[in-house]
């Protein structure tokens, strides 16, 4: 990772929440769980590998168990810099909560990190996907911070999370 860059997301967000470690935690049964739009994925893959090959990818994440907010912090374990994300930017596919927006496990997504400088030519290999820029690394500050409505939601030291990422966690993995 590197201090001063961009981080998107490939892929949409539902609000599908079944079997998603926030509701194993919060000991939800019965929510839908998400489905996959095996189309648009493949064109997300593709679109995906031709910026990985042209060397625009600085780093990705799967957005995978425990959604975008863990996929983040994973992401921000380095402690190069800060991370700042606003909610509001990313694709979603209806009306979705902060709760949904940051734990929600919607399929066939991936957060990456590119520099600033790239970005119009990773916009337009992504111009037939859903694809956002919804943040940047930031030197002043080690923390992982998510906005919304121009509201800062959350705000944790990095160092701190890992901890109870490897602590505290795991067992739900």
């Amino acid at each position: 990772r590197r201090s001063d860059s961009l981080i998107a997301v490939i892929g949409t967000t539902d609000s599908a929440m079944g079997g998603s470690v926030y509701a194993r935690i919060k000991g939800r049964t019965g929510a839908k769980v998400p489905d996959t739009g095996f189309d648009e994925a493949l064109r997300s893959y593709r679109s995906y590998h031709l910026a990985v090959s042209e060397g625009l990818i600085l780093a990705a994440h799967d957005v995978s168990e425990g959604g975008l907010a863990v996929s983040a912090a994973e992401m921000a374990f380095s402690m190069v810099a800060g991370m700042e994300i606003n909610l509001d930017l990313l694709p979603i596919s209806e009306d979705l909560n902060n709760v949904e927006k940051l734990f929600a496990e919607s399929s066939s997504r991936i957060l990456i990190e590119c520099e600033s400088e790239s970005i119009d030519r990773i916009q337009e290999i992504f111009s037939e996907s859903a694809f956002a820029v919804i943040g940047r690394t930031e030197s002043s500050h080690k923390s992982l911070r998510f906005e919304s409505d121009g509201v800062n939601i959350l705000d944790n030291e990095i160092e701190s999370l890992k901890e109870t990422w490897k602590n505290v966690l795991t067992p739900y993995y």
